[in-house]
C-alpha cells in the first residue's frame, strides 16, 4: 500500500507533474530535508542494486541449473558454473539494451509480467492441482500461450495478449494432456530429497482448513 499512498499523495500535492516516473524523487525534493534526501537517494540506489544483482543471479541459476542440463544432461559442475558466469554479463547487457529501448517503467513492468500470466500461471496451477498434468501437455501449453501473447503484442497491441495467451495456454493443456497420457505419463511431485510429495490434503497445510477438516471428520 505504500507506493499506492505515495501515488495518491503526489496526485494531490503535485497535480502538474509531467513525468509519472519522477513521483518519488519529486516527493523527496519537495518534503524532505537535504540530509534526508541524501539518505533517501542512497537507500533507493541500494534497493535498485540489490534487486538488480538478484535478478542477474536468478537468470544465471535458471540457465545453468534448469535449462542447460536439458541440452547436456551429463554436464560437469565446472561447465555449468562457466555457463552461470557467462550468463551474468550477457543478461546484464540485454537488460541495459531493454532499459534504453523502453522509456517508461510502467510499460517495462507490464511487458515483464504479461508473459507470466500467459505462460506460467496455468501450468503452475495444473502441476499442483491436476494429477493428470504431464510434461508434454505443460510444454505445449506454455508454447501456445507464448505464441499468442507475442503475436498479439506485435500485430494487435490493443488486444489483451496476456489474457488471451492464458486462455490459449489453458485450452492447449486441456487438449494435449489427455492425448499424451500413454506416451508421457504424469510424474509425481518430489521434494529436494527425492521423496514423493503427498497432495491429498492440499488445503490442510493451512491451520484453518486443517481444523475444519478435523471437525468435520
Amino acid at each position: 500500500m505504500i507506493p499506492v499512498l505515495l501515488g495518491i499523495i503526489a496526485a494531490v500535492t503535485m497535480p502538474g507533474l509531467e513525468d509519472p516516473a519522477s513521483v518519488i524523487p519529486g516527493l523527496a525534493l519537495g518534503h524532505l530535508h537535504p540530509v534526508m534526501i541524501a539518505i533517501f537517494v542512497g537507500a533507493l540506489l541500494a534497493a535498485i542494486m540489490s534487486s538488480t544483482d538478484s535478478m542477474l543471479l536468478s537468470v544465471s541459476s535458471i540457465l545453468s541449473t534448469n535449462l542447460y542440463p536439458l541440452v547436456k544432461p551429463d554436464a560437469p559442475d565446472g561447465e555449468r558454473l562457466l555457463v552461470a558466469r557467462l550468463a551474468v554479463p550477457i543478461a546484464g547487457t540485454l537488460a541495459v539494451v531493454v532499459a534504453l529501448y523502453v522509456q517508461l517503467v510502467y510499460d517495462l513492468i507490464q511487458d515483464a509480467n504479461s508473459p507470466l500470466l500467459a505462460v506460467v500461471v496455468v501450468p503452475f496451477i495444473a502441476g499442483i492441482w491436476w494429477r493428470k498434468a504431464n510434461r508434454t501437455g505443460v510444454l505445449a501449453a506454455m508454447a501456445a500461450g507464448f505464441v499468442v501473447w507475442i503475436s498479439l503484442a506485435f500485430m494487435a497491441s490493443a488486444w489483451p495478449g496476456d489474457l488471451l495467451g492464458m486462455l490459449a495456454c489453458l485450452a492447449t493443456l486441456l487438449v494435449v494432456t489427455p492425448l499424451t497420457q500413454s506416451t508421457d505419463p504424469p510424474r509425481p511431485a518430489r521434494d529436494r530429497r527425492g521423496e514423493v510429495v503427498d497432495f491429498n490434503d492440499r488445503l490442510g497445510v493451512l491451520p484453518l482448513f486443517r481444523r475444519v477438516g478435523e471437525d468435520s471428520g
